[in-house]
Formats: C-alpha cells, sequence, structure tokens
C-alpha cells in the first residue's frame, strides 16, 4: 500500500510550487490567479502521483451458490430396528426431510455416503446401509481436505467402530458440520462378543493362546457359556458368571494341531433369554499352522569325537529334527539305510567324506540337489575333497598334503554384520586350538569368508569358514577339526560361543532364500464383508538392497466363495509392492504369490485371509449425541436430533448466507489507467490556454 505520509509530501509539494508560481502576478485578478494555480496543483499532484505509481486496493463483494455436502452413513448399524428407531423406514424418511428441506435454498447439493472412505452418490435411495467399520474422524478430516463445499450435513449415529474419537474432528474442520442425529439412545440386555485375539499364524504341535472378550450388558447373576469349535467339533467350553448388570470379561483358550495348514475356529457365546441381538455372539477365524522343525541328514563318513558333540548340539535344541547316519562302507550306515528323498531335509550336514567311488557319487547327487554344510575331518584327502565339491561354485581348493598345524579362530571384519556372526564377544587369542590344514587352503573369489585363522599368533588371510549361495542351494565349509576340545578345555563362554556358531552356520545354510528375497501379506488377517482386501509386499535382490523393478503376481482362491483371480501388484518404491483386490465374498481364501525380475526368479510365497460378515456394527447400537454434539459445535455449525429437524433449514441458511457472498480486494495502480493521463493533459492544457488568454509567457 502507498505511504500517505509520502502522499501529504506530494500534495504539499505541489500547492507550494503552485501558489509560489503566480505569487508574483500582483497585476492580476485575486481569482484568476487562484484558478492559475489550482490547475497547476491539480497536474503536478497528478504528475507526482504517475512518477510514484503508488499501489491502491478496491474491494469487490462476489456473490456464489454455495454448496452443500451431506455425508450418510451407510453401515449396518443404520438399520438396526430398536425402540423408537424404525431402521431403514426411517432413515429413508429422515433423508427425504433434510432432502426437502434444503431444496428450498439456494444451494448446490452433493450426496456422499460413508464407512471407512466417504464416495459420491447420485441419492440416498441407492444406499445400501450394509457396510462394516465405521471412521467417522477419518471421513471428515479426509473429505475437508479435498471439498469445496461450503458447509458439511453428517446424518449419522455417531457410532465410530474404528479410528479416533469423531469428536476431535469438529475442532479441526475448516467449514462447519452440521450433526444430525439418527438411531436410538436406548440401552438393550444383550452378551456381546466384543473381541477375539488370536495368532495369524502358529507352529504344529505348540500351544496357541486364543483370548475372547465378552461384554456383559444386562444380565446379572448369570452364567454365560462360551464355546470354542473347529468344523462341527467342541474344542473347549468355558463359563463365566456374571455379578452386575454391566461387566467385561476374557476368556483363555489354547489350541493345538499336529498338522500344518489352514484350520478354521469359531467362537460363540450360548444365546440368554431376553437377548436384543444373537448377530454379535459368534465370531469365525482361521490360523495357518506352519511346522517350525528344521530337517537336517548328519551323514558322517567318519568316527570322531567332532561328530559327537555337533550332533549333541543339534539334539538338544528342540526346534531341531536330526536324522543321523554314520558311514560303514558303500551304501551301509550303522543307522539303517540313507532316506530315500534327501530334498525333503531342509539342510545336509556332511561331516567327512567317504574313500568309496560309489559313496562319492551318491554324495555328489545329493550335494546338487541339497544345501550342505560341509565340515572337515581328519581321514579327508584333497582327492576326495575334489571329488565332491568341484561342482559348487565358490568352494575354497583343499590340498592336506601340506601338513595340518594348529590355528585359533578370527571373525572376518567385513562381514561383521553377517547373521552367521550374531555371536556374544568373546576373547579369541584364548581359545582352544583347531587343527587345519592351512597352508593347503586356497580361497574363491565368488565366495564369502566368515572365519579366517589365526597361525601362531599372527592373522592369516586363510580362511576357516567359507559360505557360498548357487540358485536356491546354501553351502557352508568348515575347515579345521577339533571342535570337541572347545567343550573338554573351554569355558562355558567359549562352549556357548562355539555352540550358537554352529546353530547360526546351520540355520543360514537351511534357510529358505525365497522367503528372504520375497515376502506378501495381507494388511489384517481377516476382514470385513464389503470391505477392500488390501496386500502388501517387500522385494530385495540378493544383497539385501531393495528392489523396486519386480513383476509380483498374484492369484487368489476360495473354494468356499468360487474365486480364483490374478492380479499384478503395483511397486510405490524402495522395495515397497501394493495391491487392493477391492471387496470379495465372504469366505476363507488362499494366495499365492510369485516374483520376478525379468526372467530371474526372486521366490513364491502363499497365506490365507479370511472375509467375514463381521459383527462389528452391532456390538455397539446405544446412539452417541455427545460425539456428534461437540463435532457440530467445534465446527461452528449445529446439533439436530432426526425427530426434531423444526429449525433445521433456518439454520442452514443463516451460515450459508454468511458464506455465499465473499470480499475480494483487487489491486490497481495509477499508472496503468489512461484515465490519469487525459486528466493530466486536461490540466495542463486548460492552464496553457487560460495564460494565453490573460496574455501570459
Amino acid at each position: 500500500m502507498f505511504p500517505v505520509w509520502l502522499l501529504t509530501i506530494a500534495i504539499v509539494l505541489a500547492v507550494s510550487i503552485s501558489i509560489w508560481s503566480y505569487l508574483n502576478y500582483t497585476s492580476l485578478p485575486l481569482f484568476s490567479r487562484i484558478t492559475l494555480a489550482t490547475l497547476r496543483v491539480g497536474a503536478l499532484i497528478i504528475l507526482f502521483l504517475l512518477l510514484i505509481n503508488p499501489r491502491f486496493e478496491r474491494v469487490q463483494t462476489i456473490e456464489s451458490t454455495p454448496t452443500v455436502s451431506l455425508l450418510i452413513d451407510d453401515t449396518q448399524s443404520i438399520g438396526i430396528e430398536k425402540n423408537n428407531w424404525n431402521g431403514l423406514n426411517d432413515m429413508q424418511s429422515v433423508l427425504s426431510s433434510v432432502e426437502q428441506s434444503l431444496s428450498e435454498l439456494n444451494i448446490a447439493m452433493r450426496w456422499r455416503s460413508f464407512y471407512r472412505n466417504s464416495e459420491a452418490v447420485d441419492s440416498f435411495e441407492s444406499l445400501q446401509f450394509d457396510k462394516s467399520g465405521t471412521d467417522i474422524n477419518r471421513v471428515l478430516t479426509e473429505y475437508d481436505q479435498i471439498s469445496d463445499s461450503d458447509i458439511f450435513i453428517l446424518v449419522t449415529d455417531g457410532i465410530s467402530t474404528t479410528g479416533r474419537d469423531p469428536a476431535f474432528a469438529g475442532r479441526m474442520m475448516n467449514r462447519p458440520v452440521f450433526t444430525v442425529a439418527v438411531g436410538d439412545t436406548a440401552l438393550q440386555r444383550d452378551i456381546v462378543l466384543q473381541r477375539v485375539d488370536y495368532p495369524r499364524n502358529a507352529f504344529i504341535n505348540a500351544s496357541t493362546s486364543i483370548s475372547a472378550v465378552i461384554r456383559n450388558d444386562g444380565y446379572k447373576d448369570e452364567a454365560i457359556s462360551v464355546i470354542l469349535r473347529s468344523g462341527s467339533d467342541v474344542i473347549d467350553q468355558k463359563e463365566i458368571q456374571t455379578s452386575s448388570e454391566r461387566s467385561t470379561h476374557q476368556v483363555e483358550f489354547t489350541v493345538e494341531s499336529d498338522v500344518d495348514g489352514l484350520k478354521s475356529f469359531t467362537i460363540e457365546t450360548l444365546p440368554l433369554d431376553g437377548e436384543w441381538s444373537l448377530v454379535n455372539n459368534t465370531r469365525n477365524f482361521s490360523i495357518n499352522f506352519m511346522d517350525d522343525v528344521t530337517r537336517i541328514l548328519y551323514l558322517a563318513y567318519e568316527i570322531h569325537p567332532d561328530v559327537g558333540a555337533f550332533r549333541n548340539i543339534l539334539q538338544t535344541n528342540p526346534s531341531v529334527l536330526v536324522t543321523p547316519r554314520t558311514w560303514i562302507t558303500d551304501d551301509r550306515f550303522v543307522e539303517g539305510i540313507l532316506p530315500s528323498r534327501t530334498d525333503t531335509f531342509d539342510v545336509v550336514i556332511v561331516h567327512g567324506l567317504p574313500d568309496s567311488q560309489n559313496a562319492q557319487n551318491r554324495l555328489k547327487n545329493m550335494v546338487e540337489q541339497n544345501s550342505v554344510f560341509f565340515l572337515l575331518s581328519p581321514m579327508v584327502s584333497s582327492a576326495e575333497w575334489t571329488e565332491v565339491t568341484n561342482r559348487i561354485l565358490g568352494r575354497p581348493s583343499l590340498r592336506v598334503d601340506r601338513g595340518v598345524q594348529n590355528v585359533q579362530i578370527r571373525p572376518s571384519n567385513d562381514q561383521s554384520g553377517h547373521s552367521i556372526l550374531s555371536l556374544p564377544p568373546l576373547e579369541f587369542s584364548r581359545t582352544p586350538a583347531l587343527q587345519s590344514p592351512v597352508a593347503g587352503i586356497n580361497e574363491s573369489p565368488s565366495g564369502t569368508n566368515i572365519l579366517y585363522a589365526t597361525f601362531r599368533g599372527e592373522p592369516t588371510t586363510t580362511p576357516l569358514l567359507t559360505i557360498t549361495q548357487t540358485g536356491n542351494n546354501r553351502n557352508a565349509f568348515l575347515l579345521a577339526y577339533g571342535l570337541q576340545q572347545w567343550f573338554l578345555q573351554g569355558d562355558d563362554d567359549q562352549r556357548s560361543w562355539l555352540d550358537a556358531l554352529l546353530t547360526n552356520i546351520t540355520n543360514w545354510v537351511a534357510a529358505d532364500i525365497q522367503d528372504e528375497l520375497f515376502e506378501i501379506s495381507t494388511i489384517l488377517p481377516e476382514f470385513d464383508s464389503g470391505e477392500p482386501v488390501l496386500f502388501v509386499a517387500d522385494v530385495r535382490d540378493e544383497s539385501g538392497n531393495p528392489e523396486s523393478n519386480a513383476q509380483i503376481d498374484l492369484t487368489v482362491i476360495s473354494e468356499e466363495a468360487g474365486v480364483n483371480r490374478s492380479f499384478t501388484m503395483q511397486s510405490s518404491g524402495r522395495g515397497r509392492y501394493n495391491l487392493d483386490i477391492g471387496a470379495v465374498p465372504e469366505g476363507v481364501y488362499l494366495f499365492e504369490a510369485e516374483a520376478r525380475v525379468g526372467a530371474q526368479f526372486l521366490g513364491a510365497q502363499s497365506g490365507s485371509f479370511q472375509v467375514g460378515n463381521s459383527a462389528i456394527e452391532f456390538i455397539n447400537t446405544q446412539r452417541n449425541d455427545d460425539a456428534l454434539r461437540q463435532i457440530a459445535q467445534g465446527s461452528g455449525g449445529s446439533f439436530f436430533i432426526y425427530d426434531d429437524l423444526q429449525n433445521f433449514a433456518d439454520s442452514v441458511n443463516e451460515i450459508l448466507e454468511l458464506r455465499s457472498s465473499t470480499e475480494q480486494r483487487i489491486p490497481g495502480y495509477v499508472n496503468r489507467s489512461p484515465l490519469w493521463f487525459i486528466v493530466l493533459i486536461l490540466f495542463l492544457a486548460a492552464e496553457w490556454l487560460y495564460r494565453k488568454k490573460l496574455s501570459l509567457p
């Protein structure tokens, strides 16, 4: 804006110059001098304004047609018939009344339905009131950010079943919200299965806990029976004894499965006399039982104390199932014949090597099909090592004819973050010695060295533990023996460290490579009917870095629901992928997914989820007037109850009148208007003509 003081100085200066210019013309009449001075003052003031070019503003009032958005609760709780509320019939009547009241106003109306999100609808006649899961806070705050409506009218019972308390939304709104409360405020006698907590995945042959929260509304000194079923079989039944008319109880169940796969369960409370609704008495869910046992085939081709020490470590681990075989000759083993299918094992441990050509050939075939952990023993020869391991990319080469030395272990600094070295601290200079042919070990440039040898107190670059990964198989090579000395001579810390090292190596070799590169799941183990099913996935390359260029193909199958559909997930960057398959029919679903980058196969995953007709909208049916009143007051709107809408239209119109007209300030500049130049020329021309008339130069 132009400063007033500068304009004042300009006017004073213009007046002073004009008076001084005609002060000495005493021969002229006073009127003529005043007229000439006035013309000059006007010309000078306009000239000053054109040179300074001040900025002015003018206020313009703009009238517009206001817009009203009607947000209508489309969830199942609206259709409940209770006391004076007649469900869907009353809701249709309320919406007709609201529409008729607003039609008398000069407004543009928008219809939107909502539950977790809001969406545009043509009219309220198209609403089914069958959605599940109400999030009023989210609906208001998200639509407030994208809408250009002048006011919102929220028609709901105020019962939020998810998200934040909707009362907070009112204070954050950018426009008034008029709330129309529908439904009934009365409490009914009811037993509600409020929540069931259960693991999405569990392990077989292990106890799995399931917790149910039961709410009692109106039953005092009653016994409530809670039953856990699997199909038609009753697994367990427990009794709850109430002591007051309002109470909450928690019931714990345990289940167990001896087979893997998806298993469906049902928790239900048996109905009581006078119970208002039985819809909220039952909850269906499913648990995916998995086999967590690591299956190990332990082949010992030499009788050595290390074999017994390592087998003892494995056999004391409850999550490990060891099948031992101790070689005698050819196809003969102490414990019996070899299993017919070695690909059913997670890892094969090969301790020592056979000196029989036939046994070596069978072992070579096994090595090509399985992930193998090789351990050196004193009788292994260079020829045997080469014959059995020569097809493994990245394996170290070995010549044992150069002698065996006492060495100690030194972890690799470069691989300090590797999962195998997730071990407690240890002073390695004091550990018992191992025996290794360090002079005959040559590392492979494509292998990863985890442990090195320390010889006579000096660190060497000779690897004692090398790991490799080829395709879906992993291999580990421990090129030292004498492990039993750690258990005979070492202290507790040393024994625990070696125990953890051998366990970590075994777990790393046995781990499913595909699982590490590709993980996928639904965001919830169970979805309500009508709710969109959402998937998320993470993909990494073999170095552990996020992979954002993968193609993930997903198939969703349910024989129960008659669904078999295929999808492709979309990348959201940094190795994350998302997919919304929309709402699907009720039932138990299995999904299978594969990830690829070009022609490279990264892995396959499978899982399950369940879609059911949730009782969440029937858990609480008491209209929440307090929340709706706070939303209205916090946003500057008004609160109404559906059966008292007498002043509704007037209240809406009062707010709209204030918001339908807006003042707009329009900037302007002097030199942008030709009028000022015309006026300047007129002043100058008038002064010049009058001077000529008075015969002045």
